[in-house]
């Protein structure tokens, strides 16, 4: 857990925002990044993983190195209270090869397709040549023509998310703001003097300060809050890594790490054989001449 926590505070001074968790267990017996692990080895269940990574968490919000926790639908799909931020898919974070974007892709695809067939129907229904069920498939897509693919999106993604958005964390470094959503880096933070987590940045206060009095924060009561400025500070003006960056096409995806310790048997199953396959890895990290899934015997035979 110490380790974790670390780990957050490095990305925390590098300049990063948030954090996403999967908290999704592999099946047991199936290697999701090391292989071969030990017959011995528990796999935990997913509400035990779940609440192994919420306690880190929270020891990481009495450290000062998490400002809050919430998750990937409650934050993406849905208006939680004063938000003023739009519900899209543009706000969605992107990770290459994740769950999400390859369901996303597939969902853009099916409204294409739609799309494509609704236009057919009305190109038919214009030249009189479809029955009447088609010519009322036709009507109904012109009815719900205003509707926005990235409206629709998001709905059909929000279904598939919710049952499981207990399990996908999102952990914020910084303070969000609670009308765009902003996470907040530099400048100027403005705390509410009377809700304990509430945060404008400095766009959103300017805008604030405009509204009429109904409008204001709260805008479920007629006393209004004040607010106060707190300098944002933590952060270094130098982010950037100083240390070397090594590519290799080994560790480019997970798949491809895992394909080149099954292609040399790197084990992690004993001890001994763990030691081995990481000196092996480093290897191929710090040389990078080998093939992928290609044996190498002589003195770098796997044991």
């Amino acid at each position: 857990m110490p380790g974790q926590l670390g780990y957050l505070e490095y990305c925390k001074r590098r300049g990063f925002t948030s954090c996403y968790i999967w908290a999704c267990p592999p099946l047991k017996g199936e290697d999701y990044i090391l292989y071969c692990h030990p017959e011995i080895q528990k796999t935990p269940k997913s509400d035990k993983l779940r609440e192994w990574y919420l306690s880190m968490l929270k020891k990481g919000i009495k450290e000062n190195i998490v400002v809050d926790l919430t998750n990937l639908y409650d934050h993406f799909f849905r208006n939680q209270g004063e938000s003023r931020a739009k519900v899209t898919a543009a706000r969605l974070p992107y990770f290459d090869g994740d769950y999400w974007p390859g369901v996303a892709e597939d969902m853009i695809t099916q409204l294409h397709q739609k799309k494509n067939d609704h236009k057919l129907q009305k190109e038919k229904a214009g030249e009189g040549l479809i029955t009447k069920s088609p010519l009322k498939a036709s009507e109904h897509a012109n009815s719900s023509s205003h509707v926005s693919e990235d409206t629709m999106l998001m709905k059909m993604l929000g279904k598939i998310l919710h049952p499981n958005r207990e399990d996908l964390i999102l952990v914020h470094l910084q303070h969000p703001c609670n009308h765009c959503c902003v996470l907040m880096v530099s400048g100027t933070r403005w705390v509410c003097n009377s809700c304990r987590y509430f945060n404008l940045c400095e766009s959103c206060h300017k805008a604030e300060q405009l509204r009429e009095d109904r409008e204001r924060h709260p805008t479920h009561s007629r006393e209004k809050h004040t607010f106060r400025p707190m300098e944002i500070t933590g952060i270094p003006n130098d982010t950037k890594d100083k240390d070397d960056i090594l590519e290799s096409e080994f560790f480019d995806t997970r798949q491809a790490f895992l394909s080149l310790c099954q292609g040399n048997h790197y084990q992690y199953d004993t001890l001994r054989r763990a030691k081995h396959s990481s000196m092996m890895v480093l290897y191929h990290l710090h040389c990078n001449d080998l093939g992928m899934g290609k044996r190498r015997t002589g003195r770098f035979r796997p044991v």
